[in-house]
């Protein structure tokens, strides 16, 4: 078999090779052939890109959900401080 085209893909991390993937075909010339294996690595690229980003959520959703109920009881705080001064304040000027 004569391979004259075909598509290969890499993707590094930290300079490591962590995703490769290559589709030689021996029909390189032909238009459609080439579009099919880029149709083709692109959708091997996405599977991999969506499984890393599922894995790296996993890991860090404990972490996420703690950060976020901690960022949503110091709004609460916020917003409770800012009642009792406007309460005060109204108090001290019946006007307003």
């Amino acid at each position: 078999m004569n391979v004259t085209g075909g598509v290969r893909v890499r993707i590094f991390e930290e300079e490591r090779c962590v995703y490769e993937r290559e589709l030689a075909k021996s029909d390189g010339g032909n238009l459609k052939t080439l579009l099919r294996d880029l149709r083709e690595a692109q959708s091997g690229v996405n599977d991999y890109l969506t499984t890393l980003i599922q894995r790296q959520d996993a890991k860090s959703g404990s972490a996420r959900n703690t950060t976020d109920r901690s960022i949503s009881l110091e709004e609460d705080v916020v917003d409770t401080e800012e009642e009792e001064e406007e309460e005060e304040e109204t108090r001290v000027n019946p006007k307003k």
